[in-house]
Protein backbone atom coordinates (compact mmCIF):
# COMPACT_ATOMS: atom_id res chain seq x y z
CA UNK A 1 0.00 0.00 0.00
CA UNK A 2 2.83 2.44 0.86
CA UNK A 3 4.58 1.52 -2.39
CA UNK A 4 1.22 2.20 -4.47
CA UNK A 5 1.03 5.53 -2.91
CA UNK A 6 5.11 5.97 -3.55
CA UNK A 7 4.31 6.08 -7.11
CA UNK A 8 0.61 7.79 -7.09
CA UNK A 9 2.90 10.34 -5.88
CA UNK A 10 5.37 10.27 -8.62
CA UNK A 11 2.94 10.20 -11.55
CA UNK A 12 1.13 13.14 -9.79
CA UNK A 13 4.76 15.38 -9.48
CA UNK A 14 5.29 14.53 -12.82
CA UNK A 15 1.78 15.51 -14.40
CA UNK A 16 2.41 19.08 -12.71
CA UNK A 17 5.89 19.38 -13.88
CA UNK A 18 4.73 18.78 -17.34
CA UNK A 19 2.04 21.29 -16.63
CA UNK A 20 3.74 23.73 -15.84
CA UNK A 21 6.43 23.61 -18.54
CA UNK A 22 3.99 23.83 -21.37
CA UNK A 23 5.00 26.68 -23.62
CA UNK A 24 1.84 29.73 -23.50
CA UNK A 25 -0.09 29.60 -26.38
CA UNK A 26 0.18 33.00 -28.20
CA UNK A 27 -2.83 34.49 -30.25
CA UNK A 28 -3.22 38.05 -31.73
CA UNK A 29 -4.78 40.96 -30.16
CA UNK A 30 -6.03 44.70 -30.75
CA UNK A 31 -2.62 45.44 -29.30
CA UNK A 32 -0.57 43.12 -31.10
CA UNK A 33 0.40 39.21 -31.08
CA UNK A 34 1.43 38.22 -27.45
CA UNK A 35 3.90 40.30 -25.80
CA UNK A 36 4.87 41.82 -28.99
CA UNK A 37 2.82 45.30 -29.09
CA UNK A 38 2.25 47.88 -31.34
CA UNK A 39 4.08 50.87 -30.36
CA UNK A 40 7.36 48.87 -29.09
CA UNK A 41 10.35 49.69 -30.12
CA UNK A 42 12.18 46.98 -32.31
CA UNK A 43 15.35 47.00 -29.66
CA UNK A 44 13.32 45.91 -26.85
CA UNK A 45 11.59 43.24 -28.74
CA UNK A 46 13.04 39.55 -27.44
CA UNK A 47 15.59 37.52 -29.33
CA UNK A 48 13.06 34.64 -28.82
CA UNK A 49 9.97 33.72 -27.39
CA UNK A 50 8.82 30.23 -26.53
CA UNK A 51 5.94 28.64 -28.62
CA UNK A 52 5.86 32.10 -30.31
CA UNK A 53 9.35 32.45 -32.60
CA UNK A 54 12.58 31.00 -31.95
CA UNK A 55 14.66 33.69 -33.98
CA UNK A 56 14.28 36.38 -36.11
CA UNK A 57 15.34 37.66 -39.82
CA UNK A 58 15.84 40.66 -40.73
CA UNK A 59 15.77 41.87 -44.76
CA UNK A 60 16.41 45.22 -46.16
CA UNK A 61 14.76 46.32 -49.08
CA UNK A 62 17.10 48.56 -50.72
CA UNK A 63 15.96 52.22 -52.14
CA UNK A 64 13.62 52.46 -54.82
CA UNK A 65 11.79 55.45 -56.96
CA UNK A 66 8.21 55.66 -57.33
CA UNK A 67 7.72 56.55 -61.35
CA UNK A 68 3.99 56.66 -60.46
CA UNK A 69 4.22 59.15 -57.46
CA UNK A 70 7.94 61.18 -58.20
CA UNK A 71 8.99 59.87 -55.69
CA UNK A 72 12.23 57.86 -53.80
CA UNK A 73 11.09 55.41 -51.06
CA UNK A 74 14.02 55.01 -48.67
CA UNK A 75 15.72 51.42 -48.07
CA UNK A 76 13.86 49.91 -45.06
CA UNK A 77 14.25 46.75 -42.69
CA UNK A 78 11.78 43.94 -42.67
CA UNK A 79 11.58 41.38 -39.51
CA UNK A 80 10.70 38.39 -40.01
CA UNK A 81 9.42 36.46 -36.89
CA UNK A 82 10.18 32.75 -37.39
CA UNK A 83 9.38 29.67 -35.62
CA UNK A 84 11.88 27.00 -37.34
CA UNK A 85 10.96 27.19 -41.06
CA UNK A 86 7.54 28.66 -40.15
CA UNK A 87 6.93 32.39 -40.82
CA UNK A 88 4.97 33.83 -38.24
CA UNK A 89 5.06 36.85 -38.18
CA UNK A 90 6.35 40.50 -39.43
CA UNK A 91 6.87 44.09 -39.20
CA UNK A 92 8.63 47.51 -40.47
CA UNK A 93 9.60 49.56 -37.77
CA UNK A 94 9.84 53.49 -38.37
CA UNK A 95 13.56 54.59 -38.85
CA UNK A 96 13.59 55.20 -34.98
CA UNK A 97 12.58 51.82 -34.40
CA UNK A 98 8.67 51.85 -33.48
CA UNK A 99 6.59 49.26 -34.30
CA UNK A 100 3.13 50.65 -35.97
CA UNK A 101 1.94 47.54 -37.53
CA UNK A 102 2.33 44.15 -37.62
CA UNK A 103 1.38 40.90 -40.68
CA UNK A 104 0.75 37.12 -38.70
CA UNK A 105 1.28 34.66 -42.07
CA UNK A 106 1.06 31.26 -39.91
CA UNK A 107 -2.42 29.58 -38.83
CA UNK A 108 -1.43 29.22 -35.68
CA UNK A 109 -1.97 32.55 -35.06
CA UNK A 110 -5.81 33.58 -34.73
CA UNK A 111 -8.09 36.41 -33.86
CA UNK A 112 -11.81 35.82 -33.53
CA UNK A 113 -11.12 32.06 -35.07
CA UNK A 114 -10.00 33.99 -37.95
CA UNK A 115 -6.55 32.67 -39.61
CA UNK A 116 -4.10 33.08 -42.50
CA UNK A 117 -5.00 30.64 -44.54
CA UNK A 118 -8.10 30.04 -43.38
CA UNK A 119 -11.08 29.63 -46.34
CA UNK A 120 -12.87 33.01 -47.48
CA UNK A 121 -16.24 31.58 -48.22
CA UNK A 122 -15.75 30.22 -44.46
CA UNK A 123 -15.00 33.50 -42.96
CA UNK A 124 -17.59 35.08 -45.09
CA UNK A 125 -20.51 32.30 -44.10
CA UNK A 126 -19.61 32.27 -40.79
CA UNK A 127 -20.14 35.86 -40.69
CA UNK A 128 -16.64 36.44 -37.86
CA UNK A 129 -15.94 38.90 -40.38
CA UNK A 130 -17.33 41.53 -42.98
CA UNK A 131 -16.00 42.17 -46.46
CA UNK A 132 -15.92 45.60 -46.73
CA UNK A 133 -14.09 47.66 -49.65
CA UNK A 134 -13.09 51.07 -50.57
CA UNK A 135 -11.35 52.58 -53.65
CA UNK A 136 -11.99 55.07 -56.42
CA UNK A 137 -13.52 54.93 -59.79
CA UNK A 138 -11.36 57.71 -61.25
CA UNK A 139 -8.68 57.41 -60.00
CA UNK A 140 -8.85 52.68 -60.68
CA UNK A 141 -8.38 52.40 -57.02
CA UNK A 142 -9.69 49.48 -55.20
CA UNK A 143 -8.87 47.42 -52.09
CA UNK A 144 -11.00 44.20 -50.35
CA UNK A 145 -10.52 42.51 -46.95
CA UNK A 146 -12.39 41.39 -44.41
CA UNK A 147 -13.25 43.81 -41.52
CA UNK A 148 -13.15 42.70 -37.78
CA UNK A 149 -15.11 43.14 -35.24
CA UNK A 150 -11.78 46.70 -33.91
CA UNK A 151 -11.14 48.98 -36.16
CA UNK A 152 -7.28 48.11 -36.52
CA UNK A 153 -7.44 44.65 -37.27
CA UNK A 154 -8.03 43.41 -41.06
CA UNK A 155 -7.88 40.02 -42.71
CA UNK A 156 -6.37 40.75 -46.29
CA UNK A 157 -7.22 38.82 -49.61
CA UNK A 158 -5.93 38.08 -52.72
CA UNK A 159 -7.14 40.20 -55.42
CA UNK A 160 -4.28 39.93 -57.21
CA UNK A 161 -4.22 38.59 -61.05
CA UNK A 162 -8.21 37.59 -60.45
CA UNK A 163 -7.60 35.24 -57.13
CA UNK A 164 -10.52 36.45 -54.83
CA UNK A 165 -13.66 36.65 -57.36
CA UNK A 166 -15.18 34.57 -59.09
CA UNK A 167 -16.23 35.37 -62.65
CA UNK A 168 -19.96 35.84 -62.00
CA UNK A 169 -19.21 38.05 -58.96
CA UNK A 170 -17.76 40.87 -61.57
CA UNK A 171 -21.14 42.91 -62.30
CA UNK A 172 -21.87 42.86 -58.24
CA UNK A 173 -18.14 45.03 -57.88
CA UNK A 174 -18.55 46.77 -61.10
CA UNK A 175 -21.94 48.36 -59.95
CA UNK A 176 -20.08 48.53 -56.14
CA UNK A 177 -16.69 50.72 -58.04
CA UNK A 178 -19.44 53.12 -59.57
CA UNK A 179 -20.37 54.09 -56.19
CA UNK A 180 -16.79 54.95 -55.52
CA UNK A 181 -17.39 57.85 -58.24
CA UNK A 182 -16.18 60.83 -56.46
CA UNK A 183 -12.95 61.54 -53.92
CA UNK A 184 -14.37 59.83 -50.89
CA UNK A 185 -12.15 56.86 -49.93
CA UNK A 186 -15.59 55.82 -47.77
CA UNK A 187 -15.22 51.93 -47.14
CA UNK A 188 -18.54 50.13 -48.22
CA UNK A 189 -19.90 46.60 -46.98
CA UNK A 190 -19.97 44.04 -50.34
CA UNK A 191 -22.97 42.06 -50.27
CA UNK A 192 -22.05 38.74 -52.03
CA UNK A 193 -22.90 35.39 -50.98
CA UNK A 194 -19.86 32.84 -50.80
CA UNK A 195 -20.04 31.64 -54.18
CA UNK A 196 -19.44 34.93 -55.18
CA UNK A 197 -15.41 34.01 -54.17
CA UNK A 198 -13.63 31.28 -55.46
CA UNK A 199 -13.22 28.66 -54.15
CA UNK A 200 -9.33 28.52 -53.49
CA UNK A 201 -8.94 31.87 -52.07
CA UNK A 202 -7.47 32.00 -48.39
CA UNK A 203 -7.23 34.96 -46.34
CA UNK A 204 -3.18 35.66 -46.81
CA UNK A 205 -2.26 37.80 -43.93
CA UNK A 206 -3.72 38.85 -41.33
CA UNK A 207 -2.71 42.97 -40.00
CA UNK A 208 -2.75 44.89 -36.79
CA UNK A 209 -2.26 48.59 -36.74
Amino acid sequence: MLMRKFFVGVLAALLVSSCSSSPEVYNITPEGVGPIKIGMNIKDVPEAIEGLYDHIEVVTTPESYDEMNDETIPAFDTYYFMLGEEKMFSTDPSTDGVISFIKTFSPKLSYNGVYAGMSCREVLASQKAKLTAWGTYASCEFYCSFSSDVPNIEFVVPLNNGGFFTDGSYDKVFNLSMKMSGDSYESYELNIAPEDIREEATITEVQIQ
